[in-house]
């Protein structure tokens, strides 16, 4: 009875060693598998094996994690265009692109998020951009933002395309006619107008209609009715000669500035379009126009002056030095000599330019060829 009971002890006593020298092991393993999960050694070629992406060996002299806000973008390799930010927003990343060299525009954005730099899409070492997780194209931009899921991962790999901008300016200048043909309507006779006149042009590189203004306060023109149609007024650019036109040329920014913010200023409530047709006139040419309440579609009795120098002060104190980009406007004058010039807004075309450069965010060099780069970004950095 003795020895049986004995045995049964040694028994159970040896099952328990057993068991706790198993438990013990199988810990071991799925804590260094955990560590190995956190900790990545994008140097550690043994991985990129079992991966099935032999001899891909990162730099181990970078260090991914340097690269802090904001990041620079460099395009053909050495050309600084502008910075990248990354944000945490609710369990996002927010990635935004700025371009802030105004020569070029973003037309491509590729992102790829991983937890492992043998993770990003790559063929013989180099990313594969196309295949990168966040993409998209664009209409020349200068900004751009990506909102990227947190547990992605937190190496980057940032690419893009930026094309040239080219002088949009002189761009117009070479679109626009020498002369023009178009029909005019009051802007008091037709519901909801957004300026002093509208203008239609039938043909030509300026074809299509245009809420347009009154240049000079002391000539006229008959736009009142149907079919007030005109032909053969030349046509102006800001680069020309305005001496003829406009009195005061250093204003011409303002004025600009003013073009660019009429949809503010009426949507805003506050002010109508003749208070932003009486600050065209005291911006171009010192002219104020205090009794044309009816003409500009004013109610009786209102001191045009007050809403209308408020909207010239604030041309002046924002327009010094303005100059309008591609998806804004530039003004083209188009006169006869002797009617009313008339004042029309022209849309700068967003060309993307004639030449295309490769842009990737600032980083550690990927293992391939080519000058491609990734950079890591941690909770809190």
């Amino acid at each position: 009875m003795k020895t049986k009971l004995h045995y049964s002890v040694v028994h159970v006593f040896v099952v328990a060693l057993l068991f706790a020298f198993f438990s013990c092991q199988t810990e071991e393993l799925q804590t260094e598998e955990l560590n190995e999960q956190l900790i990545s050694d994008p140097s550690d070629t043994s991985k990129s094996k079992k991966r099935g992406k032999p001899d891909l060996v990162f730099d181990a002299e970078c260090d991914p994690s340097v690269f802090s806000n904001p990041i620079n973008l460099y395009a053909g390799q050495h050309i600084l265009v502008g910075e990248l930010t990354v944000k945490f927003n609710n369990g996002n990343y927010d990635i935004t692109y700025n371009i802030t060299n105004n020569e070029y525009c973003l037309t491509e954005t590729h992102i790829s998020v991983v937890q492992d730099p043998l993770d990003f899409p790559m063929a013989n070492g180099n990313p594969i951009p196309g295949q990168f997780e966040f993409k998209s194209t664009h209409d020349c931009v200068s900004s751009y933002t990506y909102s990227v899921p947190i547990d992605k991962g937190t190496y980057f790999a940032v690419h893009g395309v930026v094309n040239c901008v080219p002088d949009h300016i002189g761009n117009v200048e070479s679109n626009i006619p020498e002369t023009t043909g178009f029909c005019l309507r009051t802007g008091r006779e037709i519901e909801n107008a957004r300026s002093y006149f509208k203008a239609s042009i039938a043909d030509g590189a300026l074809s299509g209609d245009y809420w347009a203004w009154c240049v000079d306060v002391s000539k006229s023109i008959d736009s009142s009715g149907e079919d007030k149609c005109y032909t053969d007024f030349n046509v102006y650019s800001i680069n020309d000669d305005l001496s003829g036109l406009i009195s005061q040329s250093g204003n011409l920014d303002n004025a600009l500035w003013l073009l660019n913010n009429i949809d503010t200023l009426l949507d805003g409530g506050n002010y109508l379009y003749g208070h932003i047709q009486w600050a065209f006139w005291k911006l171009l040419n010192d002219q104020e126009c205090n009794s044309c309440n009816a003409n500009l579609k004013l109610p009786a009795g209102e001191n045009i002056k007050i809403k209308g120098l408020e909207i010239y002060n604030l041309a002046i104190a924002n327009g010094d030095g303005y100059s309008p980009e591609c998806g804004e406007d530039t003004m083209l004058i188009i006169d006869n000599g002797v009617l009313q010039p008339i004042l029309i807004p022209y849309t700068i075309p967003c060309d993307g330019g004639d030449c295309e450069e490769t842009l990737w965010a600032d980083g550690c060099d990927f293992p391939g060829n080519n000058w491609a780069t990734y950079f890591r970004f941690l909770l809190g950095a």
